[in-house]
């Protein structure tokens, strides 16, 4: 028999590379499940604004003490929009950190999530409105 009938005979040419891609598309669904369970929190250093966010920063929930009523309009939105961007900050690092052990060899997921997070510019709201000259 020649090596290419021999070849030809072999009942699986390709076992171990369909193992192998089955392997992998288990571990892709697993990831993928796991980003769709996604869910972060971020609360503010007062503790009266709570925001939720799921998979690329979906809002899923905002929770406002009493308090926070009492802000007034240019405190609270600031303080919503900072609470939005470190729960979406964390989420998508999370997702990163979920992606990374599947990525091609030399792909750094988290250095790639990274440079496209928002800057989050301050902790506390009043501080950032004090500094631009808005006083209530």
């Amino acid at each position: 028999m020649t090596d290419d009938a021999q070849k030809s005979s072999d009942p699986e040419p390709f076992g171990t590379v369909d193992q192998d891609l089955t392997e992998q598309l288990a571990r892709y669904k697993d990831v993928r499940e796991e980003i769709e369970r996604l869910s972060v929190s971020a609360t503010s250093q007062d503790r009266t604004v709570t925001v939720t966010v799921g998979p690329g920063g979906a809002v899923q929930n905002i929770a406002l003490q009493a308090q926070a009523l009492r802000l007034g309009p240019e405190r609270l939105a600031h303080t919503l929009i900072t609470m939005i961007q470190k729960a979406t900050a964390e989420v998508n690092q999370e997702m990163a950190g979920l992606v990374q052990p599947i990525a091609p060899p030399g792909v750094d997921v988290t250095d790639m999530v990274s440079a496209h997070l928002p800057h989050i510019e301050i902790d506390d709201p009043d501080e950032h409105l004090h500094k631009k000259g808005i006083r209530w």
